[in-house]
């Protein structure tokens, strides 16, 4: 089996994948996302809420993600889908069958409208041509930089071990690295992540600072993600769009 045909078999069989990318200020990011492909292409969404991603992609086009134990780095391009209309028509299926909530939004009378936030996404879009297997259990990860890519490794570690501060021997170069452990409910109603920034010296992982929870799942109101998908309208205007 071909690496890549490797990659898009464990796109399309994990629910949940890690997702990483650079920052403003060129450190690395991580967030647990739901994996897809699509025509040979990785495919990775954004929801109207939650743009912030693309955004960054746009700046930084260097990508990461590791998926049901398989991991590949990418330059990723970036399309606008507001309307919802390549989401419906070549994801939403998979969206249902990974992330079940999906499926109470679409019994809802007019749902593409009352819910625009939702189905509609800033898509990205990266091969995945330069894939590696990477055996193990994603639910907590270490992110580094690799030779100007983002690159994910997991870890044989607990949540238990996460409640103190961390420090962990890696086998990493030194510098800045981050932790990213993410937990979700069985119904997939709730999703939980936590990053943990540090710094790796002499093969060792020592924790700077921490954010998120795994104990509580964050939520915004729907006025509030009704109010950024508007802004995001305005700021994808121009954004070369996803075709049907």
């Amino acid at each position: 089996m071909s690496e890549t045909r490797a990659m898009l078999e464990a796109v399309d069989g994990a629910a949940v994948a890690v997702f990483a990318i650079f920052g403003s200020r060129g450190q690395v990011i991580a967030v647990p996302v739901t994996p897809y492909s699509h025509e040979g292409k990785v495919i990775v969404t954004a929801t109207l809420a939650y743009t912030r991603k693309a955004e960054l992609v746009r700046q930084n086009p260097a990508v990461a993600l590791l998926a049901g134990g398989v991991h590949c780095s990418a330059k990723a391009e970036v399309f606008s889908d507001v309307s919802g209309d390549f989401f419906v028509a070549h994801l939403l299926e998979h969206e249902m069958r990974k992330y079940p909530p999906a499926r109470a939004l679409t019994k809802v009378p007019f749902h593409r409208k009352v819910f625009s936030w939702y189905f509609g996404r800033a898509v990205i879009s990266f091969d995945a041509e330069q894939a590696e297997s990477r055996a193990g259990d994603d639910s907590v990860t270490l992110v580094s930089s690799v030779d100007g890519s983002p690159s994910i490794k997991p870890l044989d570690l607990g949540y238990d071990a996460l409640d103190a501060t961390v420090e962990l021997s890696v086998e990493e170069p030194d510098g800045p690295a981050l932790l990213l452990a993410h937990r979700e409910s069985e119904d997939m109603s709730e999703l939980m992540q936590m990053s943990i920034r540090g710094e790796v010296a002499a093969g060792v992982f020592r924790e700077s600072s921490r954010s998120g929870s795994l104990t509580a799942a964050g939520s915004d109101s729907e006025w509030s993600r009704r109010k950024k998908a508007s802004k995001a309208r305005r700021m994808m205007q121009g954004w070369p769009e996803m075709p049907v």
